[in-house]
């Protein structure tokens, strides 16, 4: 894997990571909300600690991956990622298009709940994981943006390139 975007070493690291992510989901305790009531204060702390266990171990991936490419310079950082922008309109096209899928994704999500609301079971584990207040849905919100973006930077960006090297 010499044309890869960063060292053997820093890919083996950065899969051991990833493959521990049980592990350290067991070791925290980051799932132990499905027995506390849905409305006491426990609950939201235990939600609060699953979102922080998550982002923090995101982030961690995320910083494996970058100090891998900065350190081999083979490529910027900005090539991962990808895309860039050139004039302001593009901005504007892009941003359009991000909120036409927001408004979009809403519209699915609510017919959805319309039309398969009834068939859903009302298991207490599924209750227990939605959101029941709005710092709940908050951290909620941010464990999802971070997923989204540390997610495609890893394994599009990176892994993608470090498998095509083999």
């Amino acid at each position: 894997m010499e044309c890869g975007i960063a060292s053997r070493t820093n890919f083996g690291v950065l899969l051991i990571v990833l493959l521990s992510f049980p592990f350290v989901l067991g070791w925290t305790g980051a799932l132990s909300f499905d027995a506390i009531p849905l409305r006491s204060p426990e609950h939201t702390r235990a939600i609060l600690k699953l979102c922080l266990v998550l982002i923090v171990f995101l982030w961690v991936c995320f910083a494996i991956a970058f100090i891998g490419i900065w350190r081999s310079g083979k490529i910027a950082w900005q090539e991962v990622v990808g895309g860039h922008w050139d004039t302001w309109q593009s901005i504007l096209r892009d941003l359009g298009i991000a909120l036409g899928t927001l408004v979009l994704m809403g519209v699915i999500g609510n017919l959805s709940n319309v039309v398969f609301g009834p068939l859903q079971q009302d298991s207490a584990a599924f209750r227990a994981m939605v959101a029941q207040n709005r710092i709940e849905a908050v951290a909620f919100l941010a464990a999802a943006l971070t997923a989204g973006f540390v997610e495609e930077f890893i394994f599009r960006g990176y892994i993608q390139r470090q498998f095509q090297a083999l």
